[in-house]
């Protein structure tokens, strides 16, 4: 991707029910939720949990640190930082500088970091590694941006043209899952969230499948989805853009808080199905989770190429790279 105080010895003084029982402790209290608060009896359990699902994911991240002094070579840091934020479910891809002031980093993550997380993590332990040359290396600002093997644009088409990439053998229920596969054009996922200091990016690609993959084509189990699906994100104030459900599987594009984790937004949309359901097992015990943004894989990879080969030419005019600036 863990005083003592002093007691009456007169029985009736401590539980006037142990005086009727001769000294006997009273029978034990009720484990039932109802008879402690009658409220958590309407809150069952979650049936998905951390500990009971196995995530299949590929969760990748660009984040953009500004100095404000000149840092030392990462070859004298990034040795003792790539090791240090294993720990913490972060894994350092590549790093770049990229002149005049930023430090670029590629991620990749385990589901329980959240992005805020990841800021915190990578910031607080890049200080501390180069904390005797550079002891306030950092501007307080940060950029972090999801990334995919493919752009927003190829998952969001990826997603509509599920339909047609698994046609039922039966023209009815084809058509009956057309109205099941949902687009909601005013969420525009390319669009950054900010917090008092950083700019987001966070967006996810999350399919569920069905528990041995049962086929359920039923319009009124469609339409619990479907229905809690959407009533979730919305009290969840995330940005669905997509959702196309299928007879034993569903895909959702959105956006989410960077205060919540992967895993969290998985394990939620699971627990509001199960609940939506009877607190029945629909789904398996397991799930995928994918992050993209505006820019895959690749054209990180290319514009870090372009910015090294042009640092190259500056060097070999005899310009020299600027240092960053306070």
């Amino acid at each position: 991707m863990h005083p003592n105080q002093h007691h009456s010895t007169d029985l009736a003084s401590v539980d006037p029910r142990l005086a009727a029982t001769g000294g006997e402790p009273p029978p034990a209290p009720s484990t039932d939720l109802a008879s402690v608060d009658p409220r958590l009896a309407a809150t069952p359990a979650p049936l998905y949990t951390p500990a009971n699902c196995q995530a299949a994911y590929q969760l990748r991240w660009s984040l953009a640190l500004f100095a404000t002094t000149k840092l030392p070579p990462a070859d004298g840091w990034l040795p003792q930082l790539q090791p240090a934020l294993e720990p913490d479910g972060i894994r350092v891809l590549e790093f770049t500088f990229r002149p005049p002031n930023v430090c670029f980093f590629l991620l990749s993550t385990l589901p329980h970091v959240a992005p805020s997380q990841i800021v915190q993590r990578v910031k607080g332990r890049f200080q501390y590694a180069i904390s005797s040359e550079a002891p306030k290396a950092f501007r307080r600002n940060f950029s972090l941006s999801s990334l995919g093997d493919a752009k927003r644009e190829v998952v969001e088409s990826y997603v509509a043209k599920q339909l047609c990439h698994h046609r039922m053998a039966d023209d009815r229920v084809q058509e009956r899952l057309k109205d099941f596969q949902l687009s909601f054009p005013e969420v525009d996922l390319s669009q950054p969230q900010f917090s008092s200091h950083g700019r987001y990016i966070y967006n996810l690609h999350l399919v569920l499948v069905h528990d041995d993959r049962v086929a359920d084509v039923r319009q009124e189990s469609l339409a619990l989805t479907r229905d809690m699906f959407v009533r979730a994100a919305q009290q969840k104030r995330h940005r669905l853009s997509r959702l196309s459900l299928f007879a034993d599987h569903l895909h959702a594009t959105l956006g989410s808080a960077p205060s919540e984790s992967p895993q969290e937004v998985a394990l939620a949309y699971m627990n509001n199905l199960a609940f939506a359901h009877g607190m029945k097992q629909i789904f398996c015990f397991s799930y995928y989770l994918g992050t993209f943004g505006d820019f895959d894989m690749g054209a990180v990879r290319l514009q870090d190429d372009r910015q090294t080969r042009q640092s190259t030419d500056r060097q070999a005019r005899g310009d020299g790279a600027r240092s960053p600036q306070s």
